[in-house]
This record gives structure tokens, sequence and C-alpha cells, in this order.
């Protein structure tokens, strides 16, 4: 069936989704799943294996990435944590330039190579 016309995706289309109604796990090559179940379509410059393995912070990270544009500034809290370093580097891949603001000096070191 079709995916509802305000949905910003369709069938067959590469999504984040969260599996809370899968009561067996989501072990598998292909799974189906309700469309509120989806947090975000996976951008064409984010292969299977990278978006995969985003894990629980990446679902919540690509939810916040569709609100990005390239040449928008975005701050970025708690950006030394699994959402905060995963959309630094997201904000990038959009061609944003963000501010990373952290809490500890280990921290503000995980942000410098990005």
């Amino acid at each position: 069936e079709d995916a509802p016309a305000d949905l910003p995706f369709t069938v067959g289309d590469r999504v984040c989704a969260m599996f809370h109604e899968a009561p067996r796990g989501a072990l598998g090559e292909y799974a189906s799943i309700h469309a509120s179940s989806v947090c975000s379509k996976v951008p064409e410059n984010v292969s299977s294996t990278d978006a995969a393995s985003l894990g629980s912070s990446g679902p919540a990270a690509m939810a916040l990435f569709d609100k990005i544009n390239k040449g928008d500034r975005v701050l970025i809290l708690g950006a030394g944590g699994g959402v905060g370093s995963l959309l630094c580097q997201l904000a990038r891949i959009k061609g944003a330039s963000y501010i990373a603001g952290v809490s500890s000096d280990p921290d503000r070191l995980l942000q410098e190579p990005l």
C-alpha cells in the first residue's frame, strides 16, 4: 500500500525507523513497519551500512537532520554525546556550519577532528 501523501517518503524508500511494535526484534534484510514508526528518510549519500550503524541515537539525529538546510548555522548542545556528535557530522553533510556545545574537555577533544 502507498504511504499517506503527507509523509516525506514513499514505499521502497530507505528509512530510519524505531521497531517498538516488532515483538520479536527487527533482524532482517527487509521489514514491514507502520508509517508512524519511520523517523526519517535515509539521504542518498549515506550508505545503508552507515545508516544501520547509527543505533538508537541515529533516528533522533536523522529526525533533526531533515530540519537543517545548506547554509544554515546550527547550535548543537551536547555535541559530545551520541545524538549531538551525529548531528555535527550530518550538518556538515548538508552544507551547514555548526557551533558545538560540550560540557567537558574530553568531549571538546572529540569534536576537533569533525
